[in-house]
């Protein structure tokens, strides 16, 4: 896969050639920033409702089975056992969809984008488009789709745990 990458990648030592791929390399970067922020900004709400949600119901439940209001006895067990039925229903969604798993991916793959987008701002800084290495462009292309292959074989490994 490596070497398909860089096949498709044309040697040219042309320094506007050079600037067009670094523009377009900075704007994926960039947008792959923003795409992942928004993704895990998303898994993590998600995650925290779940866990949330399951940590009140099950102390909603607790506390209702615990009292003992004169006339109301039936009615908080039926209650307590609706949430601790939410209990159930959610703690089984939550490895299914595993949101957390996925927070993490995207908190790791955000990390690796800019650290990307550093090393690309400062190999560009300070330095004449003509007398820019064209391999340590690709260099840079290549590590950007590596970073959305991992991210992405992480997706379809979660989703392979599910159908096991």
């Amino acid at each position: 896969m490596m070497d398909d990458i860089k096949n498709s990648l044309a040697n040219s030592t042309d320094g506007r050639e050079i600037e067009t791929k670094i523009e377009l390399l900075q704007l994926k970067t960039e947008g792959s920033i923003g795409h992942i922020r928004h993704n895990r900004k998303k898994n993590r709400k998600k995650a925290s409702f779940i866990k949330l949600t399951t940590t009140f119901c099950a102390a909603a439940a607790t506390v209702l089975l615990g009292l003992e209001v004169t006339n109301f006895v039936i009615q908080l067990k039926d209650i307590a056992l609706i949430f601790t039925a939410l209990v159930t229903l959610l703690s089984a969604l939550e490895p299914f969809f595993n949101f957390r798993a996925l927070w993490v991916e995207h908190e790791v793959a955000l990390w690796k984008f800019y650290r990307l987008r550093d090393k690309l701002e400062f190999y560009i800084s300070g330095n004449n488009p003509d007398k820019m290495d064209f391999d340590t462009i690709n260099g840079f292309y290549i590590e950007y789709q590596l970073i959305w292959d991992e991210l992405s074989q992480s997706w379809i490994n979660y989703r392979k745990q599910e159908s096991s």
